[in-house]
């Protein structure tokens, strides 16, 4: 992983907004590196990152990207893995999403 150059930032953004490390330094080393993209699954990340410039992509969209190259084939078992593992997924949203591609809901 590549560090920071500017460890100050990473302080004076945990003191500004309510984030966890992990996703301020995202953000962060994303402008570091003038990144395009960010991969979240943090609403108040997300919002940062819309508001900072960057296009984000959230783990349910990257995982159905992958689903429909073929490059992942069971996408229920994974949706359901994820809501194992996270408190800011709405098992509804994983239904609507496997329901438009023509999957049984969870």
């Amino acid at each position: 992983m590549k560090p920071l150059r500017n460890q100050a930032d990473l302080l004076a953004a945990q003191e500004r907004y309510p984030l966890g490390l992990g996703e301020i330094s995202s953000i962060l080393l994303g402008k570091e590196i003038q990144a395009d993209e960010i991969l979240f699954d943090d609403y108040n990340a997300e919002k940062l990152a819309r508001v900072e410039g960057f296009h984000i992509r959230l783990s349910v969209g990257l995982l159905e990207t992958f689903y429909i190259r073929g490059e992942l084939t069971d996408l229920r078992s994974v949706f359901r893995r994820l809501l194992e593992h996270s408190y800011y997924v709405d098992p509804r949203l994983l239904d609507h999403r496997l329901r438009s591609l023509g999957l049984p809901p969870l």
